[in-house]
């Protein structure tokens, strides 16, 4: 740019560092803008390469006419040989505010139709505001990476503000920078980015987890840990932020037996780093442990000879199946025992039924149930059985008197059954002989009355009463 006007007429951005601001007047007649009204001045600035910027540009308008601005263009491509980044560019990324912003955008959701291409960004506000004559505009583009450079090198960008209708308020778009001076990318001879990493263990089991640290020589660094196996394949992958100090740990958990290679990745700059091989080989199996619990019942009493049922829960805590010989003992004796098959991580309830206590006396044991690896125990009372009182043995006096005593009571029992059956027969005679004189009264009766007889009957007898009436019929 020689002139003046060429200053004015290419339109006015300039772009700072995230803090630089930078200011520049140009004046509009309509949409076109008037070459004479004002000044674009751009202040130098350095920014380092390989890094994310934050690039600002600020704009007084002059316009004879309100408009409604809603478009804006910005184009890092022109008269630049860095070509920056506008990847990682987002909605969050942009701000746009000043005098002829009725409210500062600067939510994501204020921003739309975002689209980053070739250098060119271009995006459009949600809702329009109205720029009027003197009402200035900033905006301002974050994480936005610059390249590497051989030397410094002038870096200029243009930006376009448009209205509703997407037409530039200029003709021509104005080159930030138009004085000569604009952004330089510094070659700043910065050190290349060196990771380093490490395993906690080069040898360990399918039960332990695969850990190690990582450093690298910046820090608030993103990195990738990937593992592979023997055979070159991917197994997993974990993304990591390194601290502040360029410091990290990873946790890529249990593995299966094989012989695995880790690869850590800076994910900004694409520095690789390895660690050594990690062999991981099965855990050894625990041998089996049976445990006794759950001893039922506990604290017993009983008398000598009585027979008891116990019982407990064998539970095999280790890893492989086995057979123990589970006893019953009762103070240091086993009474009784049985053969227990258990699985790994398995459980059997075990019972002794019918348990003969002959052969312990009277007292207090320990009981309880044992395998090869355990015991549980409690007491077992044994108490004597009560005994009958042995009968004194007579003398001969005494036996003498207990056989008359014998004697007497038998008498006395025939005495009485003498007199019972005395008494019996008594009653039966007196009962036969009326029952018989009657049998024969009534025969005569009949016989009388058959052949129309009357009898002279005795005085007193049944005959003679009845001999005085009449007999009646069938008598």
């Amino acid at each position: 740019m020689t002139d003046t006007t060429d200053k004015i007429r290419a339109l006015f951005l300039t772009a700072v560092m995230v803090g630089s601001l930078f200011g520049a007047t140009v004046a509009f007649s309509g949409g076109v803008a008037a070459a004479d009204s004002g000044t674009v001045t751009t202040p130098s600035s350095t920014v380092p390469e390989e890094t994310n910027q934050s690039f600002t540009h600020t704009a007084n308008l002059t316009l004879n006419n309100d408009q409604d601005l809603q478009f804006f263009r910005v184009d890092f491509s022109p008269d630049s040989p860095v070509n920056p980044d506008l990847g990682n560019v987002t909605e969050s990324d942009l701000t746009v505010e000043g005098s002829a912003i009725d409210t500062p955008r600067t939510s994501p959701d204020d921003f739309t139709e975002l689209s980053a291409s070739n250098g060119v960004l271009t995006f459009k506000l949600q809702s329009s505001d109205t720029a009027s004559d003197t009402q200035s505009v900033t905006l301002t583009v974050d994480n936005v990476t610059t390249q590497s450079v051989d030397s410094n090198t002038d870096f200029k960008f243009n930006v376009s503000y448009r209205n509703t209708a997407n037409a530039q308020f200029d003709v021509n778009e104005t080159t930030a920078g138009v004085d000569g001076t604009g952004y330089t990318i510094e070659d700043t001879d910065a050190p290349a980015v060196e990771l380093s990493a490490s395993v906690d263990s080069t040898d360990i089991t399918t039960e332990e987890s695969l850990t190690g640290q990582i450093s690298a020589n910046s820090g608030d660094r993103d990195v990738t840990v990937e593992l592979f196996d023997s055979d070159g394949n991917s197994v997993t992958t974990q993304s990591i932020t390194l601290d502040s100090a360029g410091d990290g740990t990873f946790d890529l958990g249990t593995q299966n037996t094989d012989t695995y290679s880790i690869e850590i990745t800076d994910i900004q700059t694409g520095v690789t780093t390895s660690t050594n091989d990690t062999t991981v080989t099965a855990a050894p199996v625990e041998p089996a442990t049976f445990e006794v619990s759950e001893l039922s019942p506990k604290d017993v009493t009983v008398t000598t000879g009585t027979a008891i049922d116990i019982s407990a829960t064998i539970s095999n805590t280790g890893g492989q199946e086995a057979t123990q010989t589970v006893e019953f003992r009762a103070g240091g004796t086993t009474l009784a025992d049985q053969p227990v098959t258990l699985g790994a991580d398995s459980s059997e309830t075990v019972t002794f039924e019918g348990i003969d206590t002959k052969s312990l006396e009277a007292n207090q044991y320990d009981h309880g149930i044992f395998t090869d690896d355990d015991s549980q125990t409690a007491t077992l009372t044994i108490e004597a059985e009560e005994t009958a009182t042995p009968t004194e043995t007579p003398t001969r006096q005494k036996r003498k008197r207990q056989h008359r005593h014998r004697r007497r009571q038998k008498r006395q029992r025939q005495h009485r059954h003498r007199r019972r059956r005395k008494q019996k027969r008594q009653h039966r005679r007196r009962l036969r002989p009326r029952s018989r004189r009657k049998r024969q009264c009534r025969r005569r009766c009949r016989q009388r009355q058959r052949h129309q007889l009357r009898a002279i009957a005795r005085p007193g007898s049944e005959c003679f009463w009845r001999s005085s009436r009449s007999v009646p019929p069938g008598w």
